[in-house]
């Protein structure tokens, strides 16, 4: 597990790093955890993103959400056990993106469209 103050800190710390999963605090010194996890998914996109808040502003979040910047996100306080499920999840999540990407480049299969790459499980389905 890495930790960081800030986030900052925490993309700096993505940059030499394959993480899995963030969890992400909404309200932080400098940038939003929304906007935080909308550059991992430009900098790490197979990196699992969750924000916990204890504010308002959910709507911000579920924005969050349908673009596919953050595949979850949990109000303060939130219950232990539903975060190490929710983590379990992401964990499994996380490696269901990876093999698919694998198989795919293995096969040269694309994405409907003719888009190359893996799909991230909260794509939003392509439109006709």
């Amino acid at each position: 597990m890495l930790t960081a103050s800030d986030g900052s800190e925490a993309l700096n710390v993505l940059q030499g790093e394959d993480i899995q999963i963030v969890l992400s605090d909404q309200r932080m010194p400098g940038i939003s955890g929304a906007q935080l996890c909308a550059q991992i998914r430009e900098l790490r996109p197979d990196t699992i993103r969750i924000i916990v808040t204890g504010f308002g502003g959910v709507s911000i979040l579920q924005e969050a959400y349908k673009s596919g910047d953050i595949y979850y996100y949990l109000m303060k306080p939130c219950n232990l056990d539903q975060l190490k499920m929710l983590l379990h999840r992401a964990a499994e999540a996380h490696d269901l993106i990876v093999e698919n990407r694998r198989l795919r480049e293995t096969t040269g299969e694309t994405r409907p469209g003719g888009q190359g790459g893996a799909w991230n499980l909260w794509d939003p389905a392509p439109s006709s």
